[in-house]
Order: C-alpha cells, then structure tokens, then sequence
C-alpha cells in the first residue's frame, strides 16, 4: 500500500500526468507526491485536476478564502481560530455518512509540529476483508451497514444551552444515518473491501440491536488489528491524495504521550489543508 512520486511539480502537470496518478491512487490506495511548493491558492485549484471538488458539510471546518478547503488546526490568526482543532483522531473513511460519499481525498499539511511526528494511519479495508473468517464473512457479505457522524460532532460554541437529545435530533434532521454495503466492490479495479469504522458505522442492518452490536463489535476487532495498519509520517511538502473505498484512517497523534505531553493545551501548532473530490464513479460497482 502507498507509493511516492518525486521529481514531480503538480503546478506543471498535464492531464497525462494527472490520469497516471489517479490511476496509481486505485493501484496503490495512497499516492504521496513529493517536495510540492503549490501556495493555498494553487491547491484550491489544482483540486479540479484530480476530480469534482465537494466542499465539507459543515463550513466551520472551511478556509476561509478558500470554502473548498477543509482546514484541521490549531493556529490563530489575529486571535481567530482557523478552522477545528483535533479533527480525525478516529478510524473513519471520509463522508461516509453521506448517501454518496466522497471517494477521494486529498491532504496537504501546512504547519508540520517540530518535536512530534505529523502521521496518519490507514487501514487497508481490502486486505481485511481477503482475511474475514468464513462466518463473519458470511453473515456480513449481503447485509448493509448503517452509518452516521453523530457520535463525533465536535459541539460549537453556538450549540451552548442545548441538550444532547436536541444536538443529535440537529445533526440527524441535517443528515440523517444511511445504509451501504458492508462489503464494496471497487468500480475502477472489481477488488472487494470492507466498508466500514468504528467513528461513522452504527448498526447492521436487518437484525436486533444485540445481534447488530454482536456483528459490529466483531468486524470493526477484526479490520483494526495491527497488521492490516500502517502509519505514514509526513514532511513539508507532501501533498497525499487516498482512496476511501480501499482505507480507513485516523489522525497519528497520542493522548497522554509517555515521553511528551500531547493534550490539547500542550500541543504544538499544527495546520492541514483537506479536500474531498469524486471521481466519476460510485461508492462500489
């Protein structure tokens, strides 16, 4: 999983190039391009290259030139939050709470923290599911999974003053759970993977609740054991671009770090710029 380009300016690239590297992103799950130098508003733009562009449900999370942008960080400027802090430390795949969910992402880290790691770790959902044991397998490969980011909205200081009955009666009345499968067929490659994670995934569809916890519980053990997992470290620079059929992913960072304080308050500045793109095709075939 993962492949490096370098000696690759993507502000020069032609529509060849762009195509080669959308179709390594299918090969490989995550292509990482190397030493780019694009400013804020290049990469705006260069986002139409890989795909359509889709700015992110909630325009908290949004740059604020660039709304396209989803911007993860805890810098301030003129005292200003730019966009949310601590987003992402959670097994996901990105928008799969949406009836179409984005299937690519891509990622370009800013402020890059200097006496800590700035990662990711992905699952590779595919290789989990080629490892499924027969009866999880079975009682899973025709269900529909539900799914909703209900449990990890980050609460807003306007949402003050209300419960957490009416918080997620707001998010469900904005974007209510959905169902997709739990086991996709990719449309570019035919590869099957696991569609599926313990941040956005709710419920199996069609049984009891203890049944559905039951299958749950299950399958997200099996998909987060460590040798479906690989952390990436990132440098200035890379710019990442991922399929979210193939992988699940979370923010590297640690709570409670033996060696270094990594709490909220004690975290060095760190920026990422994130948009989501789809590329002409399904979620699955």
């Amino acid at each position: 999983m993962g492949v490096n380009v370098r000696n690759f300016d993507i502000r020069n690239g032609t529509e060849h190039d762009f195509a080669k590297i959308r179709a390594a992103v299918y090969d490989h799950k995550v292509v990482v391009l190397k030493a780019q130098q694009a400013n804020t508003a290049e990469f705006n733009d260069l986002s139409n290259r890989f795909g359509e562009p889709v700015p992110y449900l909630q325009s908290n999370y949004h740059h604020p030139d660039y709304p396209l942008i989803f911007v993860s960080s805890n810098v301030q400027k003129d005292g200003k939050d730019i966009g949310v802090a601590r987003t992402g430390g959670y097994w996901h795949s990105d928008t799969a709470f949406l009836d179409e969910p984005i299937p690519l992402t891509m990622l370009y880290p800013q402020v890059i923290p200097e006496k800590t790691e700035r990662t990711t770790l992905f699952i590779d959902l595919e290789k989990a599911y080629e490892a499924l044991p027969s009866q999880l397998r079975k009682d899973l490969e025709t269900r529909h999974l539900v799914h909703s980011g209900r449990w990890k909205y980050k609460v807003r200081k306007e949402d003050a003053g209300l419960d957490m009955s009416e918080i997620l009666a707001m998010i469900d009345q904005v974007q209510p759970p959905v169902r997709h499968p739990a086991i996709i067929t990719h449309p570019v490659t035919g590869r099957k993977s696991i569609y599926a994670t313990r941040g956005f995934t709710i419920g199996v569809e069609g049984c009891g609740q203890e049944r559905s916890d039951t299958l749950l519980d299950q399958l997200l053990d099996h998909i987060e054991q460590t040798q479906f997992i690989s952390e990436f470290s990132w440098e200035r620079g890379d710019l990442i671009v991922w399929d979210n059929r193939f992988l699940a992913h979370k923010a590297g960072r640690q709570s409670n770090h033996p060696t270094t304080d990594q709490s909220a308050e004690h975290e060095e500045e760190t920026m990422v710029f994130r948009i989501i793109l789809r590329d002409g095709y399904p979620l699955c075939a």
